[in-house]
């Protein structure tokens, strides 16, 4: 009885997090502030409703599972994020304008990709301007 009520007391907080983080993605406007809170998702939400699962399923296979699901969750998802929010900065010529990145940051590959981003792009054979 013990078990099954901190269980759901898991669960119950990996949903909380999950509700919270799903209406930051809907309120915030900016790819990162909105890539920051579906990050607690991947991290908090994760861990705390696995846990509770585990704690339902009690040891076993179906645990180990459990645990392996939670890893590789844990090692691609901030991954994930990283490089997604690392394409935004390297690619929005108008990320000052919503947040601070240091220059230092930016690579010189970043920055020579962000300089290709800014010429015209020739698409299906015409030549288009990109906006800045």
């Amino acid at each position: 009885m013990i078990r099954e009520t901190a269980a759901v007391i898991l669960i119950g907080f990996g949903v909380f997090c999950c509700v919270v983080s799903m209406i930051g993605v809907y309120r915030f406007d900016y790819i990162l502030s909105r890539i920051h809170a579906a990050a607690v998702t991947d991290t908090l939400g994760t861990l705390l409703i696995f846990a509770g699962a585990i704690l339902l399923k009690g040891p076993g296979w179906a645990c180990l599972k459990i645990l392996l699901i939670l890893v590789f969750q844990w090692i691609t998802g901030p991954v994930s994020t990283h490089r997604i929010g690392k394409v935004e900065v390297m690619t929005n010529q108008d990320y000052a304008r919503f947040c601070h990145v240091e220059e230092g940051v930016l690579s010189e590959k970043a920055r020579g990709s962000r300089k290709a981003a800014s010429e015209p792009e020739e698409v299906c054979g015409e030549q288009e301007e990109v906006k800045a």
